[in-house]
């Protein structure tokens, strides 16, 4: 037998590592390509821009890693897979009318605009490379699984990691259910309401926000040139994209057994967004723009799967006294007054339905 065979080289290999490299020199194109799919969350876990900017980096680091293997003349391994994902790379490869690496380019926030590198499109970039890095390192973790592990035939216990994510376990309940565990203690899921739009804003992280202020960030530095609103609006702002408004809290999520661990708060306020807008920061899992018919539409078809999510619209919809006075007086604020009779009467009707609600 050769000793190019892969299941030789598999067997003289002692370390995860020098197994893998033996891999990649023997895996097709298309499997290449569905390792990395296998791997990649879904939209509902890391959103819809994510998702496709990390397939089109992964499809351009797989079509060219292919290519540089049938020239020959390098060493095989996980470094030079890895080198492919670095971005001066990716524009080279566009300059050069490859169609995967402009796809890529094009995902990236403000490319299309400029047709160059922002700094929101580097800062998008380094996080989906160092996605897809966590994936390959998590691929050769992977190799250490063998069918023989007893692990694998046994009957889920109680306490068991179903799945582990950035921050948080799936868990086995007491009922062979699930529930979600954070590590971080609190876990910041927030439900914005814009009463000017009829929105929702959804706002999933991975851990939660520590510190004070409406939103709880972190305290300003002391120095009386910044103030508390101003640090906040710079924290809001760099943590989900969001300009800060009057954000409100309105109730929160207390641990339950066989849902969540920990505690959730959910506010209520307005927000402005930029379309299409994507977090270029790890502990944002999603941002989500909705209306309320398609909250309650995709909780229904269990498009939003994440436990704390679920669990705060639940809470949203305890406070629906609350939010329709807030409705209420927002439009009596923003109603026009064109004539001193017709503002008189737009603020008695508002103040009317306020009373009724």
């Amino acid at each position: 037998m050769s000793s190019l065979n892969p299941e030789v080289l598999l067997l003289k290999s002692t370390g995860l590592t020098e197994r893998f490299n033996a891999a990649l020199q023997h895996l097709s194109h298309t499997a290449l390509n569905e390792l990395f799919l296998t791997k990649i969350g879904s939209v509902s876990e890391i959103g819809k821009n994510w998702r496709e900017a990390s397939i089109a980096l992964s499809n351009h680091c797989v079509q060219q890693f292919v290519h540089v293997r049938e020239r020959g003349g390098v060493l095989i391994n996980m470094a030079l897979i890895k080198s492919l994902l670095q971005l001066d790379g990716i524009q080279d490869c566009a300059l050069n009318d490859q169609p995967l690496a402009k796809q890529y380019l094009s995902l990236l926030p403000g490319y299309k605009k400029t047709n160059s590198i922002t700094d929101a499109g580097q800062g998008f970039h380094d996080y989906a490379q160092g996605y897809l890095v966590s994936i390959l390192d998590e691929l050769v973790e992977d190799m250490k699984l063998n069918h023989t592990d007893p692990a694998m035939f046994r009957t889920a216990k109680v306490g068991d990691v179903l799945l582990e994510g950035n921050g948080f376990d799936v868990k086995t309940s007491k009922n062979l259910s699930t529930y979600v565990e954070y590590s971080d203690g609190n876990n910041a899921v927030m439900i914005i309401h814009d009463v000017r739009e009829g929105q929702f804003l959804l706002v999933e992280r991975y851990n939660p926000i520590e510190g004070v202020f409406t939103l709880e960030f972190p305290r300003a530095s002391g120095h009386g040139e910044i103030s508390p609103e101003s640090h906040a609006a710079t924290a809001l702002r760099d943590q989900t994209g969001l300009s800060l408004r009057d954000l409100e809290k309105i109730g929160e999520l207390r641990p339950d057994a066989h849902m969540l661990k920990g505690v959730t708060d959910v506010f209520y306020g307005n927000f402005d967004l930029e379309e299409n807008h994507s977090p270029l920061v790890p502990y944002v899992r999603s941002l989500k723009r909705i209306t309320e018919v398609g909250l309650y539409q995709a909780a229904l078809e269990r498009r939003i799967t994440c436990a704390l999510t679920l669990s705060a619209i639940s809470i949203w919809h305890a406070y629906e006294d609350v939010r329709k006075k807030r409705v209420a007086n927002s439009k009596r604020v923003r109603t026009p007054a064109k004539l001193a009779d017709g503002a008189v009467e737009s603020e008695v009707e508002a103040d009317s339905d306020a009373d009724e609600e």
